[in-house]
C-alpha cells in the first residue's frame, strides 16, 4: 500500500511532543502527544497533568459525571 498511496509529512505544529520539541512550540501546537519521556519514566497521568494545566478540571468533571452528581449537558 504504502507504494500506491502518497504519504506526506506534517509540520512539527501537528504533534507536539514535551521530549521532543521546545516550550516555545507548545503554543502553536494542534495536538499534543503525552508521550512517555525516556528520560524521567514520569508516569504519563502525572505528565499530562502537569504539561495540560486543564487536564485537571476536566478529570474532576468525568469523576462527577461517574459518580451521578454531574448530568451530561
Amino acid at each position: 500500500m504504502i507504494h500506491q498511496v502518497r504519504i506526506k509529512s506534517l509540520p512539527q505544529e501537528w504533534l507536539w511532543c514535551e521530549t521532543w520539541c521546545d516550550d516555545a512550540s507548545k503554543a502553536t501546537a494542534k495536538t499534543i502527544d503525552l508521550c512517555n519521556n525516556p528520560l524521567t519514566k514520569e508516569p504519563k497521568l502525572d505528565s499530562a497533568m502537569r504539561i495540560c494545566p486543564e487536564w485537571n478540571d476536566y478529570d474532576t468533571e468525568i469523576k462527577k459525571l461517574l459518580a451521578g452528581e454531574l448530568q451530561p449537558s
